[in-house]
């Protein structure tokens, strides 16, 4: 399950205490939460108009099975949380995604958290904001479904920028048809192969990689969805090949 919230500015501790009720239900259903993380920038496309969720919170959590699902929702303890919810978030989107294509010993083969420090970031050190969002859009056009220039000035200039542990939630709608330039689910599991390699390499490891197969709350059909976490740093350095390297944001959503 993947909620992204949009909260109202006053009702941070209410919200709080439903995500704290949820969280419960979930660990005694043999669930688990991935992440609970507040949201540094909105995303593209349908999270644009809403601004607000710059501020807001991200939650995945997953469980055995959608039945095990179903039946915490439905809990009395999960219940009790729902009136909390209801006024502290003011517009969500809400997917149910299918099986987790990260099994759970992978992740525990990835190791204990690691300070930033661990990792060497050579294309981000001694450079200022504005030259490492240049950078970015070289790589990821303003437009479309990448982010935009506002949206990574916005988060390189961030307080903690260098330093501070990062989760990012990419959605993804491959569409249908015969359009030539709409690659779908193969084209996008060549480029995680390629990326994992460097996104490992400077400290992230992926926590969730699933179809999405219901969309709960959400104006557009997503396909797919991924999450990832950095261990202590925003910015990972994507492949080098042999012509030239390139820089990969690790945005929020």
């Amino acid at each position: 399950m993947i909620e992204i919230a949009s909260q109202r500015g006053d009702e941070r501790a209410r919200h709080d205490d439903y995500l704290a009720a949820i969280a419960a239900v979930t660990a005694e259903a043999d669930g688990t939460v991935l992440a609970i993380c507040d949201i540094l920038e909105p995303g593209t496309r349908d999270l644009l108009p809403y601004l607000g969720y710059a501020g807001g919170v991200a939650t995945l959590l997953t469980f055995p099975s959608c039945a095990a699902w179903l039946a915490a929702i439905l809990s009395d303890a999960w219940q009790s949380g729902l009136a909390a919810r209801r006024a502290a978030v003011r517009d969500a989107i809400v997917l149910a995604a299918g099986e987790n294509g990260i099994p759970p010993l992978a992740r525990a083969m990835l190791g204990t958290p690691r300070p930033a420090t661990d990792f060497l970031t050579p294309h981000i050190d001694g450079t200022t904001p504005a030259e490492i969002a240049a950078a970015l859009l070289a790589v990821y056009p303003d437009s479309g479904a990448d982010p935009t220039r506002v949206q990574l000035e916005t988060m390189v200039a961030f307080p903690g920028f260098r330093d501070r542990p990062v989760h990012y939630i990419n959605r993804y709608a491959f569409g249908e048809g015969d359009d030539p330039a709409v690659k779908g689910p193969a084209a996008h599991d060549a480029y995680n192969e390629a990326a994992l390699p460097a996104v490992r390499a400077h400290g992230g490891y992926p926590l969730l990689r699933a179809p999405v197969d219901h969309r709960i709350v959400s104006a557009i059909p997503w396909s797919r969805v991924e999450s990832a976490e950095t261990y202590g740093n925003f910015v990972t350095v994507a492949r080098a090949d042999d012509a030239h390297e390139r820089l990969a944001a690790t945005s929020p959503l």
